[in-house]
């Protein structure tokens, strides 16, 4: 037998673990009256998607069109592409924003907030503020009357839908944002509107 070094790219998932977790995330998120929406862009399986869903395929987020694609292949619906869509990639979100109920994309700023509302879609575009939470990576001011009037515009255009908020707080990143009781490296919230 070959050592596990010796193969490389391989994956170790201590599969009962990892059922364990993402069990007891679902329940908490359950206890608190939130739905959980987990990140797949690690492990990019169904299989591990359905551990974290608890068997839904519903409410995950993917980290590239390709990993939208593959999933909503696979029969997952309410897929939220976790990065800012920029104007040269929405003629290939098209075909998943017309094809799955809930395709979910991510905005930072005005130019693509009116590259999305000009890319006809047989729906309204469900919309994701990215919020910048003081670390300035990504996401609009949140202390911006722009932002503000972002947010209004995205939720009354008949093109779009203000579906929720993201906010990434990253301890290294931004490690004088009041994070004690953080103890992962990253955390994303997502708070959805509808």
């Amino acid at each position: 037998m070959e050592a596990i070094n010796d193969v490389t790219p391989y994956c170790v998932i201590d599969l009962p673990r990892m059922r364990k977790n993402a069990a007891a995330m679902l329940e908490r998120a359950h206890a608190h009256g939130v739905q959980l929406r987990p990140h797949v862009k690690t492990h990019k399986t169904v299989p591990g998607a359905l551990v974290q869903t608890g068997g839904a395929r519903e409410r995950i987020v993917v980290s590239t069109l390709a990993e939208a694609a593959h999933f909503a292949e696979s029969g997952f619906d309410d897929i939220l592409y976790g990065i800012p869509i920029t104007p040269d990639k929405l003629q290939r979100a098209l075909p998943l924003q017309n094809a799955l109920n809930r395709f979910n994309v991510l905005i930072d700023s005005h130019e693509t907030y009116h590259a999305v509302r000009a890319c006809s879609a047989n729906k309204p575009w469900r919309v994701w503020l990215k919020v910048d939470c003081g670390y300035h990576r990504a996401g609009v001011d949140p202390s911006s009357d722009g932002s503000v009037e972002l947010a209004k515009s995205i939720a009354t255009d008949p093109a779009t839908r203000l579906a929720g908020l993201c906010v990434c707080v990253s301890v290294s990143a931004c490690p004088n944002v009041c994070m004690q009781y953080v103890f992962i490296s990253i955390l994303y919230i997502y708070i959805y509107i509808y």
